[in-house]
């Protein structure tokens, strides 16, 4: 394995140590805890061979100048049963990790049958995982991403999303359940095998000090035709073309002298380099400014419509599903439940967490009573909905919230409207939105 290759690989496993920052805090409270039960401990022994010197002194049965040294022997203890069990913690804390990390030793000696091109997709099949057998990280989780899909994973910071990642690249071996890639169980895969249909883009990019071309290669050998492919379909050749030196312009210390937007597409030049048939994203726009995001999301969106790759993406953003996206899969608490079409995760959100998603922050201040949803979608923009309503039930709405999304090339848009206390006027309007097909369905949890 390279130089750079491994320097890379290096950088991305220590990504993990966003999964582990909980057990660091625990282990350091732990640490702090046997310091200062240790540092109890030794005072009252300190003290107790004080008064028992002392008391040796005064009987003339040992000379004075022992006090001191006793004193300097007692600390030195002290101080090497601190470090010692400090060190036991440490050691103790750390092994789960190491046994979830594989660490490939003589993989001269593998056979290099690698992967086929994928026909079908990828399955989560009852995939359980944790560092902490205590604390799991995903529970049972079962997914699956076919061929030439374009899927967003989202939830909340610390759900797993991650770590699902890491596992479909084999980074995490220890889990339990399978991933099938096709009908092919992924454990019979090296992750450097996987790592050959897989390709994977984080939030921050890591380059080295060193030119654009050794970036996207890492040392490794492409043909002048995959290096072309790559910038072309990576987009970057486009800023090549402003750069003097081209692919040898040197790109800075951790790519200093490229813009956000030009980093990611060195990064995606670099995924494509390898012509995976997967693509996963962790976050890949979020630190991004808007223009820039959009140039990217609707990079990866012809790579996925041109190319046929699978992508794969985590995202925060409402916005970054509804423009590249077909289906949505919420994870909380390490398990994915709701998923489906875009599109239908938008119109009937089954779960609170699919509520949050859709349903902006803007809404939880809002008056509890009375509030029905409208939904509409580019069909029946166009219709004067609220006025009709209004004209033929003889009863005011108030329009508490609305906006427009644009979701695969189709505008949806919603309304939140506070209907009328009055019983039957409620019921006028409701029966008006049935006999035209409309959308509109009372909002219990905001």
């Amino acid at each position: 394995m390279n130089f750079y290759s491994l320097l890379f690989r290096k950088r991305l496993v220590n990504g993990l140590k966003s999964s582990m920052e909980q057990a660091k805090y625990k282990l350091t409270i732990n640490k702090d805890g046997i310091g200062c039960g240790l540092a109890y401990v030794s005072a009252v022994c300190q003290v107790a061979v004080v008064i028992l010197l002392g008391v040796l002194i005064l009987n003339d049965m040992i000379p004075l100048a022992t006090f001191m040294g006793t004193g300097t022997i007692c600390a030195g203890v002290y101080n090497g049963l601190n470090q010692v069990s400090k060190l036991a913690v440490s050691f103790s804390a750390s092994k789960p990790y190491f046994d979830k990390i594989t660490i490939h030793a003589g993989e001269a000696q593998l056979p290099d049958f690698g992967l086929p091109t994928l026909q079908e997709g990828i399955t989560v099949k009852d995939v359980s995982f944790g560092y902490d057998e205590k604390k799991p990280i995903l529970v049972h989780m079962n997914a699956e991403f076919k061929k030439g899909g374009k899927y967003a994973l989202t939830g909340p910071s610390g759900c797993g999303k991650s770590t699902l990642l890491k596992i479909l690249l084999g980074w995490l071996p220890g889990y339990q359940g399978k991933v099938l890639y096709d009908e092919r169980d992924v454990r019979d895969y090296t992750p450097e095998q996987l790592q050959q249909k897989m390709s994977y883009i984080e939030q921050n990019v890591f380059l080295f000090n060193t030119t654009i071309r050794e970036n996207i290669t890492l040392g490794e050998h492409f043909t002048d035709e995959q290096m072309e492919k790559a910038l072309r379909d990576s987009a970057l050749a486009g800023d090549l073309a402003n750069m003097p030196k081209g692919l040898d312009t040197p790109v800075g210390e951790e790519g200093n002298a490229l813009s956000g937007g030009q980093k990611q597409r060195v990064a995606i030049a670099r995924a494509l380099a390898t012509n995976p048939q997967v693509l996963l994203c962790d976050e890949a726009t979020s630190a991004l400014d808007p223009a820039t995001t959009d140039s990217i999301l609707t990079l990866i969106k012809d790579i996925n419509k041109n190319l046929g790759i699978t992508a794969v993406i985590i995202t925060h953003e409402m916005s970054v599903i509804e423009k590249i996206c077909s289906h949505v899969a919420i994870i909380n608490r390490g398990k994915i439940v709701e998923h489906g079409e875009v599109e239908e995760v938008f119109f009937h959100p089954r779960t609170e967490a699919a509520r949050r998603l859709v349903m902006p922050e803007a809404l939880q201040n809002l008056p509890q009573e009375n509030l029905y949803r409208l939904i509409f979608n580019g069909r029946s923009s166009f219709e004067p909905v609220i006025a009709n309503m209004v004209l033929e039930c003889h009863c005011p709405v108030n329009i508490m919230y609305a906006d427009t999304r644009d979701i695969n090339g189709i505008a949806f848009g919603q309304m939140v409207l506070q209907l009328p206390e009055c019983p039957e006027s409620r019921r006028s309007i409701l029966e008006f939105a049935k006999s035209r097909n409309i959308l509109l369905e009372e909002m219990k949890h905001v």
